[in-house]
């Protein structure tokens, strides 16, 4: 049973002074540590599978498109209170327990962002959707930025006081060029299927796998491929769990036409 793929392959990590290394070249991609997209390449070429390739995809569609594909996400470290109070006053929740939070009245917008408190160092999640895109307050790309420029542009977003959150914060970012890629556009056979037609000691497993209407992204998917691997090739009585649809769903439809009309 053979994992396809990493939405965490190349990842890399900047800190309070320096930025994550750039988005990697597809060449690159294969040479990740983990070796997932390599192993999928090498299954998926007429070369080294003469006689099977046609049957494991089109990996290339996932891990050449970074730019589509990538996401940036930073960790603050707060040590000082200022900026949880001035957060529960101006979301309402009090941290660590509303939901994300969408900052969005600015053109490079932090996609979320909410904090985790805890008795001495409160900390902060956020994630930049569009870290190529250039800042309000930061004039360069996110993805350019260090922790502390990111901070700076997120203080912006948000009309807080630079100080003292600034100097007494450290904040580390993080790139992930893939961490998205199992939603990018596909063609029917991109994505194939958990047991390659033919394959009777062969599954494959994770995100990038076709499962009929099912949703990626999700720990049910990538445990959904497991469970169809194992039925299959080892003949289990137990059945895969069955998809939920909640397009069938009467309540689910009612709370769609409501938002609709609201």
């Amino acid at each position: 049973m053979v994992t396809l793929g990493s939405m965490t392959a190349c990842s890399s990590i900047g800190s309070n002074t320096s930025h994550p290394k750039a988005l990697p070249t597809p060449e690159v991609a294969k040479t990740a540590p983990d070796g997932s997209w390599e192993l999928w390449s090498t299954l998926a070429n007429s070369d080294s599978n003469p006689q099977f390739w046609r049957e494991f995809g089109t990996p290339t569609n996932f891990y050449s498109r970074v730019e589509e594909s990538n996401w940036l996400s930073f960790t603050v470290t707060l040590k000082d209170p200022s900026f949880i109070e001035r957060y529960e006053t101006w979301s309402g929740d009090k941290a660590g327990t509303g939901a994300l939070c969408l900052v969005n009245e600015h053109s490079c917008p932090p996609s979320a962002a909410f904090p985790q408190p805890n008795s001495r160092n409160p900390s902060l999640l956020g994630l930049w959707a569009f870290p190529a895109h250039t800042g309000d307050f930061v004039k360069k790309p996110m993805s350019e930025c260090s922790g502390e420029e990111i901070l700076k542009e997120l203080l912006g977003h948000l009309k807080f006081p630079e100080q003292p959150t600034l100097n007494t914060s450290i904040t580390i970012p993080s790139m992930l060029p893939y961490i998205t890629s199992q939603f990018l556009t596909q063609n029917i056979g991109d994505r194939p299927l958990v047991i390659p037609k033919g394959s009777t000691n062969l599954a494959l497993l994770g995100q990038y796998v076709e499962i009929l209407e099912d949703t990626v992204f999700t720990v049910e998917y990538s445990v959904r491929a497991a469970q169809i691997a194992v039925h299959e090739l080892m003949g289990t009585k137990r059945n895969p769990r069955s998809i939920y649809k909640g397009a069938h769903n009467v309540k689910v439809l009612a709370d769609a036409l409501r938002m609709l009309l609201t």
